[in-house]
């Protein structure tokens, strides 16, 4: 499993959902996820790629990046402060979608 796109249908993605994908590479957040919890891509050593569509995330939990690809990127709006305020703080570089 190189890449997932998630289903616009989801608004939370679950503790653990991905963790351990060790052949995660990129995937692809919609715009209706409003929380993602904690340790949910932790582990997937290769992912170095998220586009967060979302623009209404309000909740991010602990360690959601950790130990992912150390050129990890994630692509998000200029708008989505809760995911830039997460990034920053956990050195992962953004790139804007707008």
């Amino acid at each position: 499993m190189k890449g997932i796109i998630i289903p616009n249908l989801v608004e939370h993605i679950g503790h653990n959902a991905f963790r351990k994908c060790k052949s995660l590479i990129e995937i692809i957040i919609p715009e209706n996820v409003k929380t993602i919890e904690e340790l949910a891509f932790f582990e997937c050593e290769l992912l170095e790629k998220v586009v967060v569509l979302s623009r209404d995330l309000t909740d991010i939990g602990r360690d959601v990046f950790t130990r992912t690809h150390k050129d990890l990127t994630i692509y998000c709006y200029s708008d989505a402060e809760v995911l830039i305020e997460y990034a920053q703080a956990h050195g992962i570089q953004v790139e804007f979608l707008d």
